[in-house]
């Protein structure tokens, strides 16, 4: 069961023992019980977003109906007019239906906003009318269902059955119509939304000055993981190797640009990782804007995310190494360069004389500075690898390498590892994905060299900085590891 269907349940239980014998049993009571078990069941439940989410809906719940039932106490009616009470208890029942709505709202779409990177503003008036019509239209013909397929009557179960799950199909098409409405939800940077309630506590702690003391900690711990970090400086420059699965996508930011290499793969609606991985990277740092995007080649794990970035990011100045596949886009030339706060770009591949192998079309990026380089590959393969090095043999020297085409072993010759002789290098690629990258000799060779290995299948993101305090790279896993979990293996599989 799911983390909620667990708590319902657990919830549930304890409701109907308490009933059975004959005791009073209060909400918190069923809500401390349902936390107990469910952290007993799985203490790692509490790293999930639907523990958090299902437990601070309910938590709000709880509180709304414990507190309206005080306020309402000394406001009964009294009334001889039938009329009048039902007209009453209607009133109350819908203004009760849409306030705890609201409660639940404010602690879960904040919450949402943390995990998900994502406003869902609309959601208290879709809940309004979804959460009656599934508890109306589609429980109780599942729960009959399931009864009659147990009693052993296949045919009513089959009906119902059926019944709950068109009631299910029609909500699910109206929901995902309504979620092509405008302003139904908006993008935000989790580091806001904490801002947000470090601003709403410090109002609170005005108003109620009895809680100021033990507001005080709480606006401190806000305000220190609000405080962003500062931009790279002039000279220096950080690049991120999104994990985006068997794919490649690359943020690069200096201290007044942001650039972007590639943008992961694409497979269909939903699953767009220029989308879900790549724009919101690019909104949580610097202003959120994007200067210049590089899509090395026109392969679908290395394009596929690219119409999500260019919509989003309409004036950013976009490069391909198949511009003639796209005219909107500015050809990768061999040898062209730019700079941006005192770091170098500069495009070493493909040349005029490209071959058809997409592969070997891809933009080869370096990218140096005064304290030190990267290279960006993409594809090529071992033809291009060998051209790529006789044509710039002195200026392909970098600290950190991203292993070109995600370790297949047609790529990584010898001969180019010699000539960039990097320090660190960075595989791109999906956990068990079917190609068998990186291969197992690719690896062999980086390791026998004595270059530090990561890898976004283990290490996820993978970040390097290069500034006055030297090349230094880290994996998400590796920073934002508990204790209790034994470090990354460094070694490929």
């Amino acid at each position: 069961f799911s983390l909620p269907t667990q708590r319902a349940g657990i919830m549930l239980s304890v409701f109907y023992v308490a009933l059975l014998l004959g005791r009073r049993v209060m909400g918190w009571h069923t809500f401390c019980v349902a936390l107990a078990l469910v952290i007993l069941i799985d203490p790692f439940a509490t790293l999930s977003a639907g523990f958090w989410l299902s437990f601070g809906a309910v938590a709000a719940i709880i509180v709304y109906v414990d507190r309206a039932r005080r306020w309402a106490e000394p406001y009964q009616v009294h009334s001889t007019s039938i009329m009048r009470r039902i007209n009453e208890r209607m009133r109350r029942l819908v203004a009760g239906w849409i306030t705890v709505q609201l409660a639940v709202s404010a602690v879960v779409v904040p919450m949402a906003g943390l995990f998900f990177d994502e406003l869902a503003i609309a959601s208290p008036l879709f809940n309004l009318f979804a959460i009656p019509y599934f508890s109306l239209a589609v429980v109780p013909p599942a729960l009959l269902g399931i009864f009659a397929w147990l009693s052993g009557i296949p045919d009513a179960a089959a009906a119902l059955l059926g019944v709950a799950a068109q009631c299910a199909t029609w909500m699910q098409h109206a929901l995902g119509t309504g979620a092509n409405w405008p302003f139904v939800s908006m993008p935000c940077d989790p580091v806001d939304v904490l801002r947000w309630l470090l601003v709403t506590i410090i109002a609170a702690g005005v108003a109620h000055p009895v809680a100021r003391r033990a507001l005080g900690p709480v606006s401190l711990s806000l305000l220190v993981s609000t405080t962003g970090l500062p931009p790279p400086p002039r000279g220096a420059f950080t690049a991120t190797v999104l994990d985006v699965g068997q794919g490649l996508s690359i943020l690069v930011r200096t201290r007044d640009h942001t650039l972007v290499y590639d943008t992961g793969i694409r497979y269909g609606p939903g699953y767009d990782m220029g989308d879900i991985v790549v724009n919101p990277s690019i909104a949580r740092g610097g202003d959120g804007s994007l200067d210049v995007l590089i899509v090395s080649h026109g392969d679908r794990d290395h394009a596929g995310g690219r119409a999500a970035v260019t919509g989003a990011h309409p004036s950013a100045t976009v490069y391909t190494g198949e511009w003639h596949d796209d005219a909107s886009g500015h050809a990768c030339i061999d040898g062209m360069e730019w700079v941006a706060d005192a770091v170098r770009f500069t495009f070493l591949s493909p040349p005029d004389a490209s071959p058809s192998n997409s592969n070997n079309r891809s933009c080869v990026l370096r990218i140096s500075s005064a304290y030190g380089a990267m290279l960006l590959p993409g594809d090529i393969e071992d033809d291009a690898e060998r051209a790529l090095v006789a044509r710039h043999r002195d200026g392909l020297a970098a600290n950190v390498l991203v292993v070109p085409h995600h370790g297949s072993r047609t790529s990584s010759t010898a001969t180019l590892l010699e000539a960039v002789d990097p320090e660190v290098a960075i595989v791109s690629r999906g956990l068990t994905n079917p190609f068998g990258h990186p291969h197992e000799s690719v690896a062999a060779r980086y390791l026998e060299r004595g270059v530090t290995w990561f890898d976004t299948a283990f290490d996820g993101a993978v970040s390097v900085s290069v500034g006055p305090r030297g090349v230094y790279a880290s994996g998400y896993r590796q920073r934002s590891r508990p204790p209790w979990r034994s470090q990354p293996s460094r070694t490929a599989e």
